[in-house]
């Protein structure tokens, strides 16, 4: 996934989106753009709060407990940033703090995957 357009959405709007994931039991890509590191894993939700997220893999070997704080930004990605022959679903970006330049910012970007038993909207 790759830094492309995006739009500032609300923590209410996120906050559903990552509640649908959890009810969809959906497979999401989690990608770490950190200045220090970064990692990508596959995994679904299993709590989906206004203040925290969690998520686990298919293998239970990896587990992620986020804390949202208040200053956090969250901006939906275009999805046509992502590379060929990628499919997803619904991107969503966190920013930790946002700053003028995205790039100097630490990002957790989700993506839905598009798994082969999904019809793929539109």
């Amino acid at each position: 996934m790759s830094n492309g357009l995006s739009v500032p959405v609300e923590r209410a709007e996120v906050t559903a989106l990552f509640a649908t994931w959890l009810a969809d039991k959906a497979l999401v890509r989690i990608e770490f753009r950190f200045r220090a590191f970064a990692a990508t894993f596959l995994a679904r939700a299993t709590r989906a709060s206004e203040s925290e997220l969690r998520f686990i893999s298919d293998d239970r070997w990896a587990e992620l407990a986020l804390p949202l704080p208040d200053d956090i930004i969250f901006r939906y990605l275009d999805l046509r940033g992502t590379p060929k022959g990628q499919k997803f679903e619904r991107l969503i970006v966190l920013f930790y703090p946002f700053v003028s330049d995205p790039d100097e910012s630490d990002q957790i970007a989700f993506a839905e995957v598009i798994e082969p038993h999904q019809k793929i909207n539109g």
